[in-house]
């Protein structure tokens, strides 16, 4: 199934998402692909997902993060995979003007490597790194594609042709419950309801998804935040606190700023288009 937004002239950007084919429904949550202009501003703040992805850069193939005072961090010459991200960290703008991407469910990394997912936590490793000659194969072949259409399909054929694990089936539940309920759920209800000891519930979840129940009910927590605020025009703050489960307003503050760097307030003035994106303040030095 398609979603898309396409280019006009009040729009010069093209948006796709796509379902993956139903071998991968329960590993991969879309695929996603964005073309358009390069941005006025420099850098920007990605905002943690509660989520593994894949990222790949159509333009010039490299992906890079950097300092807060805009010194180049780290650089791959290809697409990587991330885990798991408890904090923020910044990119420049360059590479987002063609980009394309996998969004995976809970435990997706494992069931697609079989490695532990705790492995790749906070980290960007390149996709050649852990799928050998695929990931050069892949994207040789994706730009040989034109066409964003295209492209989606291309990356769902070659994660169809792999073989997956599987994910416990008490984590497999516990991971969706807290994904669809993140304000309400209890991490203590979820162990007992599983039949496992808590210390083993924590062990096989860290394992599979990248981090305990507990910091993986508090990403999605922040994440379904973030969304709530991205979308409000003039933010009710005690008002969102409370929505959100958060015991007050001064609770919301410190896991915002613990996950992102930034206040909500501080947040909401630069947001950007997408609401795991911020605008850098354009004092930010050019990196070398």
């Amino acid at each position: 199934m398609w979603t898309a937004c396409l280019p006009n002239s009040e729009n010069p950007m093209s948006f796709l998402t796509l379902r993956p084919s139903p071998p991968l429904a329960d590993v991969i949550q879309l695929y996603w692909i964005y073309q358009g202009k390069t941005p006025a501003h420099a850098f920007e703040r990605v905002l943690p997902m509660g989520r593994e992805e894949i990222l790949i850069n159509l333009s010039d193939g490299e992906l890079r993060c950097y300092e807060e005072d805009g010194r180049l961090h780290h650089r791959t010459s290809g697409p990587l995979v991330t885990g798991l991200h408890r904090s923020s960290y910044v990119i420049d703008t360059r590479q987002q003007s063609a980009i394309m991407g996998v969004h995976f469910k809970p435990g997706g990394i494992w069931r697609l490597l079989g490695i532990p997912a705790h492995e790749l936590s906070d980290a960007r490793v390149e996709m050649q790194a852990l799928f050998g000659s695929d990931a050069c194969e892949l994207m040789d072949r994706l730009i040989r594609t034109p066409w964003l259409q295209e492209r989606l399909r291309t990356v769902d054929s070659a994660l169809c042709a792999r073989r997956f694990k599987n994910l416990h089936p008490a984590v497999t539940w516990a991971a969706a419950q807290i994904s669809r309920y993140p304000t309400a759920v209890r991490v203590t209800a979820l162990a007992e309801e599983s039949g496992l000891s808590m210390r083993r519930f924590g062990e096989l979840f860290t394992m599979q998804v990248g981090v305990g129940p507990k910091s993986f009910l508090r990403l999605q927590r922040f994440h379904a935040t973030s969304r709530h605020i991205h979308a409000a025009q003039a933010p009710d703050w005690c008002d969102i606190a409370g929505h959100m489960g958060y015991a007050d307003q001064a609770h919301m503050i410190r896991e915002f700023r613990e996950f992102s760097g930034l206040t909500p307030a501080t947040y909401h003035s630069r947001r950007g288009a997408f609401p795991h994106l911020v605008r850098m303040p354009m004092q930010v030095s050019t990196p070398a």
